[in-house]
């Protein structure tokens, strides 16, 4: 994903989930790395996956309340990135539903 700000710079969010500020050398006519923003673990993009949070106490993920793990055998490789699914379907007839 990029976007092109004003003054030749741009921002990258690699495909390892990294956020980068880069800069146009004209001198040397390439693109030139200025920051990396992410300074924790828990600060790259997607790390957990859908319905899943991470903690940065403890730089693990957790799915959040009514999910489990989507690859549990991905999870024991500290593998958070296919994230979580529901432990049960809805049920949109029933008690599911949306809260006024």
């Amino acid at each position: 994903m990029r976007f092109i700000l004003p003054s030749s710079l741009l921002f990258v969010v690699t495909q390892s989930g990294l956020t980068q500020y880069v800069t146009w050398r004209n001198h040397s006519r390439e693109w030139s790395l200025m920051v990396i923003l992410n300074r924790l673990y828990c600060d790259r993009y997607g790390m957990c996956g859908p319905y899943g949070n991470c903690y940065a106490d403890d730089a693990n993920c957790r799915c959040l309340k009514g999910f489990t793990p989507r690859l549990p055998q991905h999870w024991k490789r500290v593998d958070w990135g296919g994230g979580c699914r529901r432990k049960y379907d809805l049920n949109c007839s029933g008690k599911d539903g949306f809260v006024k």
